[in-house]
C-alpha cells in the first residue's frame, strides 16, 4: 500500500501511519513542523512496518528531524530510504 499524504496535518499523518502499517509513506511538503515530527517519531516507534519514508520538504527543523531519526534508528530496522 502507499500513501502520499498533500495538505494534512501531523495529527491526521500520525493517525494514518498508526492505523495502517504502511511499507511507504509520503508526505512531500505539508508544512509539518518539528512538534508535527515529535508526534509522527512516536507513532514510528509503533509502525515498525515502514520501509520507505520521505517527509521531504517540510519544515522540521533540527529538533523535528532528531527525533524522527531517533526513532527510526532505535524502534525501525526496515528503512531502506
Amino acid at each position: 500500500m502507499l500513501l502520499l499524504a498533500f495538505e494534512i496535518n501531523a495529527f491526521a499523518v500520525m493517525k494514518i501511519i498508526y492505523q495502517y502499517y504502511l511499507p511507504v509513506f509520503v508526505s512531500y511538503s505539508n508544512r509539518i513542523t518539528r512538534d508535527g515530527a515529535l508526534e509522527i517519531s512516536k507513532v514510528l516507534k509503533e509502525n515498525t512496518a515502514i520501509e520507505i519514508l520521505d517527509l521531504g520538504y517540510n519544515r522540521l527543523e533540527d529538533d523535528g528531524a532528531c527525533h524522527i531519526a531517533e526513532a527510526l534508528k532505535t524502534y525501525n530496522t526496515n528503512l531502506q530510504t
